[in-house]
């Protein structure tokens, strides 16, 4: 999701939109004042519709973060 976000809308939309999250706003009136979407629904139909465009393409999920954080020391998840 951070990804369609970032790469298929400006930079500028994304850095506005994570201000307006962490100024207070409600979620839903960030995603207006910002993408112009009307609600969570209307961001995910969006989201699906750009994937299917893509063919799946450039969708990838990481592995989890825990083993590296484990090598720094850091916390990972509890079991």
């Amino acid at each position: 999701m951070v990804h369609f976000l970032y790469r298929k809308h400006s930079r500028m939309q994304f850095f506005n939109f994570c201000s307006q999250l962490r100024d207070g706003k409600p979620l839903e009136d960030a995603l207006w004042r910002v993408y112009r979407f009307k609600g969570l629904a209307a961001l995910e139909r969006e989201f699906r519709a750009s994937i299917k465009r893509s063919g799946g393409k450039h969708i990838s999920f990481a592995a989890s973060p825990a083993p590296a954080a484990s090598r720094r020391g850091l916390p990972g998840p509890t079991p």
